[in-house]
């Protein structure tokens, strides 16, 4: 989380996330998990994308539960 996508040096990631020169944070992962595709063009992510708003919610808490220092979720 609020570091550029694809700033880690073995991440392995499509040229069209680079492209997109974006910081993750929960509004761009909400934004790729949602619809990949949509989010960046031409990325080699190979899936639809997840539509329900509370699947995606508990996706990036679960992510959020597997950092060391969780960013703080944003106000609602």
């Amino acid at each position: 989380m609020n570091r550029p996508i694809g700033s880690l040096p073995d991440e392995p990631i499509s040229p069209a996330l680079h492209a997109i020169g974006d910081v993750w944070d929960y509004e761009t992962l909400n934004k790729f998990i949602a619809r990949p595709a949509e989010y960046a063009p031409g990325t080699a992510m190979d899936l639809f994308g997840i539509l329900d708003v509370e699947v995606r919610a508990s996706i990036i808490l679960y992510l959020r539960s597997l950092a060391e220092t969780p960013t703080p979720l944003p106000e609602p």
